[in-house]
């Protein structure tokens, strides 16, 4: 009974979360209909909102950390999260790791034919931070700040960490997208378990997403073997670094 209330109450925080997100955008939607004079039927009504909401992003984001902080922080207090700022060396490390395991999970989805090219356009330097940098903060807040430790306490830490990364593959309702945070998922939550310091999974996650959004298009039109094989040996490498470094 304990271990479906516990997964029941990481659902709801899961639908709160994307029903203030989704609230967030109806909100900025308002906003438009209420600053422009085009037909609400029109398609350059759908084309310029999509455009509007596209430029608005880091404020839909912003705005749904303000409204999500209060419950946030009371977790927090209750759970009593690790948060080390002394990271230091760790830092070159774990920006190898985000580097590295974005990049290589991107590149086997894609030669696995689950993920196709399909041009790259450069977002706006302000999407890109809302997209990268607040999002993700956003998301490890709520997926590993919140449901992971709250998991941990009816469920074994691998129970916990997959019932995890199921949770955070179905909340991005695509299954290519899906797949890929579910493998990120069990990496980064494996690294935040070993660390036990909750900035971790935050800096791997911002230094994947900041690798998708600007570099991995461009190596699409490389050879992908060449690259996942400097890959998969950076991973080894930190690994065995990330492991030192917590002996100490």
């Amino acid at each position: 009974m304990k271990k479906f209330k516990t997964i029941f109450s990481s659902i709801l925080y899961i639908l709160l979360f994307l029903c203030i997100n989704f609230g967030s955008i109806i909100v900025f939607s308002l906003i438009f209909r209420l600053t422009t004079n085009l037909d609400i039927n029109s398609q350059d009504y759908v084309t310029f909102l999509a455009q509007f909401l596209s430029k608005n992003k880091i404020y839909i984001v912003l705005l749904s950390t303000i409204i999500l902080i209060s419950i946030i922080l009371k977790t927090f207090k209750k759970n009593k999260i690790n948060i080390n700022l002394s990271l230091k060396k760790e830092c070159i490390n774990y920006s190898i790791m985000g580097f590295s395991i974005s990049l290589i999970l991107n590149i086997l989805i894609y030669d696995l034919g689950l993920q196709r090219n399909t041009g790259f356009r450069i977002e706006p330097i302000m999407g890109i931070f809302a997209t990268a940098v607040v999002g993700p903060i956003l998301e490890e807040l709520i997926f590993r700040g919140i449901i992971y430790n709250n998991l941990k306490k009816s469920f074994s830490i691998k129970s916990a960490l997959l019932i995890l990364s199921l949770m955070f593959a179905v909340y991005h309702f695509n299954f290519v997208q899906g797949l890929y945070a579910f493998l990120f998922s069990i990496i980064i939550t494996y690294y935040y378990e070993k660390t036990d310091n909750f900035l971790i999974p935050i800096f791997i996650h911002i230094v994947g997403n900041l690798t998708i959004s600007l570099v991995y298009p461009y190596l699409l039109q490389l050879d992908s073997i060449y690259i996942q094989l400097v890959l998969i040996l950076l991973i080894i490498v930190n690994t065995i670094n990330v492991v030192l470094l917590n002996k100490k």
